[in-house]
């Protein structure tokens, strides 16, 4: 609901949807406005969980019905897991190489740049979601009215994470609902 309120308020035909923590990197908004045009309505940045950009945050994942189940079939099926494993790992390390913009299903959320007239389009942020997933939600909508996400590599930020939520049992909850 907070993005929402602020983009309302914004007058920009571009626009940058971030946490409070996170540190950007000098040209990275250049980068991600620069990546936006065409059919490309939304892009995201390179994430770091330290300073020195070494440790990278892994690609954002969209949750769903197969997905799921092949997590929970990991869990009793050591050949299954394994597999599972692999096929992320190789994923992971192919994200993690990209040196180009590279249109991907969906971004992490703490940083985002987005047109404008894309987000009006679908019609924002869902706000039901109280805490997490919004931005997954978002991106889905996007690809149903044709659109594409972009991931911006050159683009690099350093994410303290995890800091706009605690362990509290209330956002637990909150993010449990958000991920159902």
């Amino acid at each position: 609901a907070g993005a929402n309120i602020g983009i309302r308020a914004a007058s920009g035909t571009k626009l940058i949807v971030s946490n409070p923590d996170v540190i950007f990197d000098e040209g990275c908004i250049d980068a991600l406005v620069d990546a936006l045009g065409g059919r490309v309505a939304l892009s995201g940045p390179r994430f770091s969980w330290d300073t020195a950009g070494r440790w990278l945050l892994p690609p954002a994942t969209v949750l769903s019905v197969r997905s799921e189940l092949s997590r929970s079939f990991a869990s009793w099926s050591r050949l299954h897991a394994g597999r599972r494993a692999r096929t992320l790992l190789f994923e992971r390390v192919a994200f993690w190489k990209a040196d180009s913009p590279a249109r991907v299903a969906a971004v992490s959320g703490a940083v985002m740049a987005i047109e404008r007239d894309a987000w009006t389009r679908v019609g924002g942020f869902d706000e039901r979601y109280r805490l997490y997933y919004e931005e997954i939600d978002f991106m889905r909508a996007l690809a149903g009215e044709r659109y594409a996400v972009c991931y911006v590599p050159a683009a690099r930020c350093h994410h303290l994470y995890d800091q706009s939520a605690t362990s509290e049992a209330e956002h637990q909850l909150k993010f449990a609902e958000s991920q159902a």
